[in-house]
Protein backbone atom coordinates (compact mmCIF):
# COMPACT_ATOMS: atom_id res chain seq x y z
CA UNK A 1 0.00 0.00 0.00
CA UNK A 2 1.84 3.00 -0.94
CA UNK A 3 1.80 6.00 1.94
CA UNK A 4 -0.19 8.49 -0.09
CA UNK A 5 -3.48 5.76 0.50
CA UNK A 6 -2.13 4.60 4.12
CA UNK A 7 -2.68 8.76 4.81
CA UNK A 8 -6.30 9.25 2.98
CA UNK A 9 -6.81 6.22 4.97
CA UNK A 10 -6.52 7.48 7.96
CA UNK A 11 -7.94 11.12 7.29
CA UNK A 12 -11.34 8.91 6.40
CA UNK A 13 -11.10 7.22 9.75
CA UNK A 14 -10.45 10.52 11.86
CA UNK A 15 -13.15 12.20 9.51
CA UNK A 16 -15.27 9.34 10.90
CA UNK A 17 -14.67 9.66 14.37
CA UNK A 18 -15.19 13.03 14.23
CA UNK A 19 -18.51 12.71 12.90
CA UNK A 20 -19.39 10.34 15.29
CA UNK A 21 -18.59 12.95 18.06
CA UNK A 22 -20.27 15.49 16.64
CA UNK A 23 -23.72 13.60 16.83
CA UNK A 24 -22.64 12.51 20.06
CA UNK A 25 -22.56 15.75 21.29
CA UNK A 26 -25.77 17.24 19.39
CA UNK A 27 -27.69 14.72 20.60
CA UNK A 28 -26.89 14.89 24.72
CA UNK A 29 -27.49 19.31 24.10
CA UNK A 30 -30.83 18.01 22.26
CA UNK A 31 -31.44 15.78 25.38
CA UNK A 32 -30.45 18.18 27.42
CA UNK A 33 -32.52 20.75 26.22
CA UNK A 34 -35.76 18.18 25.62
CA UNK A 35 -35.52 17.49 29.28
CA UNK A 36 -35.01 20.95 30.62
CA UNK A 37 -37.96 22.25 28.63
CA UNK A 38 -40.29 19.07 29.70
CA UNK A 39 -39.38 20.03 33.18
CA UNK A 40 -39.96 23.73 32.91
CA UNK A 41 -43.39 23.05 30.95
CA UNK A 42 -44.44 20.40 33.64
CA UNK A 43 -47.90 21.14 36.45
CA UNK A 44 -45.31 20.95 39.22
CA UNK A 45 -44.73 22.68 42.32
CA UNK A 46 -42.25 25.02 42.26
CA UNK A 47 -40.07 22.66 45.02
CA UNK A 48 -40.57 19.49 43.19
CA UNK A 49 -39.58 21.62 39.60
CA UNK A 50 -36.24 22.78 41.90
CA UNK A 51 -35.51 18.71 42.71
CA UNK A 52 -36.42 17.78 39.08
CA UNK A 53 -33.77 20.28 37.44
CA UNK A 54 -30.85 19.73 40.61
CA UNK A 55 -31.29 15.45 39.24
CA UNK A 56 -31.51 15.88 35.54
CA UNK A 57 -28.24 18.63 35.91
CA UNK A 58 -26.08 15.57 37.80
CA UNK A 59 -27.64 12.99 35.70
CA UNK A 60 -26.59 15.15 32.26
CA UNK A 61 -23.68 15.78 33.99
CA UNK A 62 -22.24 12.36 34.49
CA UNK A 63 -23.27 11.83 31.28
CA UNK A 64 -21.12 14.32 29.43
CA UNK A 65 -18.64 13.30 31.92
CA UNK A 66 -18.83 9.68 30.55
CA UNK A 67 -19.13 10.83 26.65
CA UNK A 68 -15.87 13.36 27.19
CA UNK A 69 -14.20 10.55 28.99
CA UNK A 70 -15.29 7.62 25.81
CA UNK A 71 -14.26 10.23 23.40
CA UNK A 72 -11.04 10.96 24.80
CA UNK A 73 -10.21 7.00 24.88
CA UNK A 74 -10.95 6.69 21.66
CA UNK A 75 -8.71 9.62 20.83
CA UNK A 76 -5.83 8.13 22.70
CA UNK A 77 -6.48 4.61 20.81
CA UNK A 78 -6.62 6.31 17.45
CA UNK A 79 -3.93 8.50 18.56
CA UNK A 80 -1.23 5.02 19.73
CA UNK A 81 -2.49 3.33 16.37
CA UNK A 82 -1.74 5.91 13.80
CA UNK A 83 1.37 6.42 15.37
CA UNK A 84 1.72 2.68 15.48
CA UNK A 85 1.10 2.34 11.90
CA UNK A 86 2.78 5.35 10.43
CA UNK A 87 6.16 4.09 12.76
CA UNK A 88 5.20 0.52 10.37
CA UNK A 89 4.86 2.75 7.43
CA UNK A 90 8.03 4.85 7.66
CA UNK A 91 9.73 1.74 8.34
CA UNK A 92 8.89 0.17 4.99
CA UNK A 93 9.90 3.21 3.37
CA UNK A 94 13.08 3.56 5.07
CA UNK A 95 14.05 0.09 3.94
CA UNK A 96 12.69 0.32 0.28
CA UNK A 97 14.58 3.40 -0.03
CA UNK A 98 17.80 1.71 1.22
CA UNK A 99 16.95 -1.23 -0.69
CA UNK A 100 16.89 1.08 -3.85
CA UNK A 101 19.86 2.98 -3.10
CA UNK A 102 21.57 -0.30 -2.65
CA UNK A 103 20.44 -1.68 -6.09
CA UNK A 104 21.50 1.42 -7.82
CA UNK A 105 24.86 1.81 -5.73
CA UNK A 106 25.48 -1.74 -7.37
CA UNK A 107 24.12 -0.78 -10.65
CA UNK A 108 26.37 2.46 -10.51
CA UNK A 109 29.70 0.47 -9.26
CA UNK A 110 28.76 -2.00 -12.13
CA UNK A 111 28.42 0.88 -15.26
CA UNK A 112 32.45 1.48 -13.61
CA UNK A 113 33.25 -1.65 -13.97
CA UNK A 114 32.28 -1.78 -17.24
CA UNK A 115 33.57 1.76 -17.89
CA UNK A 116 36.80 0.38 -16.55
CA UNK A 117 36.83 -2.85 -18.80
CA UNK A 118 35.90 -0.92 -22.19
CA UNK A 119 38.62 1.87 -21.58
CA UNK A 120 41.35 -1.38 -21.13
CA UNK A 121 39.77 -2.55 -23.84
CA UNK A 122 40.53 0.61 -25.95
CA UNK A 123 43.80 0.54 -24.96
CA UNK A 124 44.56 -2.73 -25.74
CA UNK A 125 42.95 -1.79 -29.52
CA UNK A 126 45.70 1.23 -29.16
CA UNK A 127 48.34 -0.73 -28.55
CA UNK A 128 47.49 -3.68 -31.12
CA UNK A 129 47.25 -0.67 -33.82
CA UNK A 130 50.47 0.61 -33.02
CA UNK A 131 52.38 -2.60 -32.69
CA UNK A 132 50.21 -3.51 -36.37
CA UNK A 133 51.44 0.11 -38.11
CA UNK A 134 54.95 -1.09 -36.17
CA UNK A 135 55.47 -4.15 -38.07
CA UNK A 136 53.55 -2.71 -41.57
CA UNK A 137 56.28 0.02 -41.57
CA UNK A 138 58.99 -2.77 -40.69
CA UNK A 139 57.53 -4.61 -43.82
CA UNK A 140 57.61 -1.76 -46.39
Amino acid sequence: MSIFKEIARKRREREIKDTVKKVGIGATIGTAIGVITGILTAPKSGKETREDIANTTKEIAENTKNAVDETVATVKEGTSKFAKDFSESSEKIKSEVKERYEAFKDRDMFEVELEKNKEKAEETDVEEEEVETEDNNELE
